[in-house]
């Protein structure tokens, strides 16, 4: 009875460690989390380089970016592996890219942040503060827009 206690508690741990954990207690992200956190910071910067007069259109940056977000949050990474990878970005930058985001992706970012700096509880850490939505879900035919009369 004791032995499979103990395995019982072993596999939960095993599992715990898979996935990347959900604390910032947690010794590695998975390699997917890390990915997704690392391509969310380079598409808000072509994001910033978009508003700053480069000819390429600024929708396509938001879109991979939440596309991007939305992605890690499905993976259930841990906000603060974001937030490691916000740092990156010089605070002016971070402070630019915050600007031009939704409000709901900027408590999502300034979560990211506090709980890479260790400035929230660890139980503040464990998901994302606000959901962030992949483009093209929830309407018919997979469109983001609303269908008008045509």
């Amino acid at each position: 009875m004791l032995r499979s206690g103990l395995a019982a508690a072993v596999l939960a741990v095993l599992g715990l460690c898979a996935c990347g954990g959900h604390s910032r207690h947690a010794a590695t992200p998975s390699p997917a989390c890390r990915h997704f956190a690392a391509v969310s910071v380079d598409d808000g910067r072509l994001l910033l380089v978009s508003y700053a007069g480069n000819p390429t259109p600024a929708d396509e940056a938001m879109h991979q970016l939440r596309d991007d977000l939305a992605e890690e949050q499905l993976r259930g990474c841990a906000p603060d592996v974001l937030g490691a990878a916000l740092q990156k970005l010089a605070p002016r930058q971070r402070a630019q890219l915050l600007s031009h985001l939704p409000g709901t992706w900027v408590v999502y970012f300034r979560q990211a942040v506090a709980c890479a700096a260790g400035r929230t509880p660890a139980a503040g850490c464990t998901r994302a503060a606000t959901q962030i939505v992949r483009g093209g879900t929830g309407k018919p035919g997979g469109s983001p827009y609303p269908i008008a009369p045509g």
